[in-house]
């Protein structure tokens, strides 16, 4: 028996059907939650950064939060923050990370 375009369009169809099943299945990703019982200062982060030394920056509507890894060290007004609410952040080309603070402007973390 020949073969002939329709016997390779239906091989072709049954192949792509048999396979789609197994396409589909994603990857699951483990992540941890963090959440003010881990120490954050709030629950919503606006952002992260990332520090020349590794340390992540989570700027939070109360305040802004360094985390090593392990534990989270967090800086209010009473750190010197000009305002609590740290709405963004950004690192420069050499290393500082700037702040921009909700009704307060911009301001940077010295180290």
């Amino acid at each position: 028996m020949p073969i002939n375009k329709r016997h390779i369009f239906l091989f072709i169809g049954i192949s792509i059907l048999s396979a789609l099943p197994y396409s589909c299945w994603g990857q699951d990703y483990e992540y941890i939650q963090y959440t003010t019982k881990d120490g954050l200062p709030s629950n919503y982060v606006y952002g992260v950064v990332e520090d020349e030394d590794g340390y992540i920056w989570a700027y939070t509507e109360n305040g802004l939060s360094k985390f090593d890894g392990y534990t989270f060290q967090n800086f209010t007004t009473e750190d010197g923050l000009p305002g609590n609410d740290v709405t963004y952040a950004e690192k420069d080309a050499h290393g500082i990370i700037w702040l921009n603070i909700y009704r307060h402007g911009i301001t940077y973390v010295d180290h």
